[in-house]
């Protein structure tokens, strides 16, 4: 009779250790911090979330909640900045809000960046208020792609500044 219990408390220990363990993995999951912004190269394989790799490249392989893809080119913020990027520190000229959107997009026709690897980039170039705001903005959208980067931006700095530019024209007329 001894012996039929035991097996029964290892299988119990046995099942208890196994809910311990699922539960403990729960909870690292939801623990983890989102992935970096940019590609970072792990064991000479770069990972990226999965919303990131849908929509860069349908050939991947899906493992443990990241997508494990053929190393590419290292991107880097030294290979960045030695393009020789523009600063932009806000204001309300729309002129250079436009110039320096435009040198920015340049630089990203050479480097093949991903769309979310551009906002952090672009936005590693902001100084001052335009740094100000942009911290503000990313704690509310903090995975922001390049055209949701750009729509903001331009509603910001170009937008903005253009109507007070009217309104401070319509007020000159009275």
């Amino acid at each position: 009779m001894a012996d039929v219990e035991q097996p029964e408390t290892e299988n119990t220990r046995l099942d208890r250790l196994e809910r311990l363990i699922i539960e403990v993995l729960q909870n690292q999951r939801q623990q983890q911090t989102p992935p970096p912004l940019l590609n970072q190269s792990v064991g000479g394989v770069s990972c990226q979330s999965p919303e990131e790799q849908s929509t860069e490249n349908p050939n991947h392989n899906q493992q443990n909640g990241f997508i494990l893809v053929p190393p590419v080119e290292e991107l880097n913020i030294r290979e960045f900045l030695k393009l020789k990027p523009p600063t932009f520190a806000g204001g309300m000229d729309p002129t250079r809000a436009n110039a320096w959107i435009e040198s920015i997009k340049k630089i990203f026709k050479v480097m093949h960046c991903s769309e979310t690897q551009k906002v952090g980039l672009a936005s590693y170039q902001l100084e001052g208020e335009a740094h100000r705001w942009w911290t503000l903005k990313e704690e509310a959208e903090p995975r922001m792609v390049w055209t949701r980067f750009l729509v903001v931006f331009r509603e910001k700095y170009v937008l903005q500044s253009l109507q007070k530019a009217k309104c401070t024209e319509f007020q000159q007329l009275k």
